[in-house]
């Protein structure tokens, strides 16, 4: 069972899990972590509405219960807060708005990455655009973030294209439907 601990604690830091009384396993609360959860789930929240195009399908589906345990359990030991994330978004938005550029429809693309060393969130926004200008639009966030000296240790946020449309296949079709390929 694990008990979220209100109240400051001597001899607590960061990402320091306590035990209580009972032996329980106590977090400390990490300010702004429900609001990171809340922009991850409906990005809308942040970025406006979406256009009619649908997100990518995440091939790793996230448990939205233990997403904010994960979330913490890789930014704390990077000395990460969760606002810092949050302002990085925030960045994100304003960089879409100023080029009317909308999210696709669906909640982030979201990836807990373990590989050498500590592991990272890597966050993706799926944008209404091409896949030039959604990289375009990364590098333009990168700026703006650097610009702001926002802290990205244990984090990266990348715009990707949402499902392609109808329209968006038929024009990847090298051939008619009814021809053959000749090998």
């Amino acid at each position: 069972m694990t008990i979220v601990e209100t109240r400051p604690t001597a001899g607590m830091w960061a990402g320091q899990p306590m035990q209580s009384e009972a032996g329980e396993r106590v977090l400390r609360p990490m300010p702004g972590l429900e609001d990171l959860v809340r922009v991850l789930r409906c990005p809308e929240t942040l970025f406006g509405g979406p256009s009619d195009r649908l997100a990518k399908r995440c091939t790793h589906p996230i448990d939205w219960e233990s997403a904010p345990e994960t979330l913490r359990a890789i930014l704390e030991p990077w000395g990460t807060r969760c606002m810092d994330v949050v302002f990085h978004l925030q960045l994100g938005a304003e960089v879409l708005r100023r080029h009317g550029v909308q999210i696709c429809r669906g909640e982030a693309f979201v990836l807990f990455l373990a590989e050498e060393g500590p592991p990272d969130v890597f966050i993706q926004i799926c944008l209404d655009t091409s896949i030039d200008r959604a990289s375009e639009l990364t590098w333009e966030l990168n700026d703006r973030a650097n610009d702001f000296d926002v802290p990205s240790e244990g984090f990266c946020i990348a715009f990707i294209t949402g499902e392609p449309s109808a329209e968006d296949l038929e024009s990847l079709m090298p051939f008619e439907e009814d021809e053959d390929l000749e090998l």
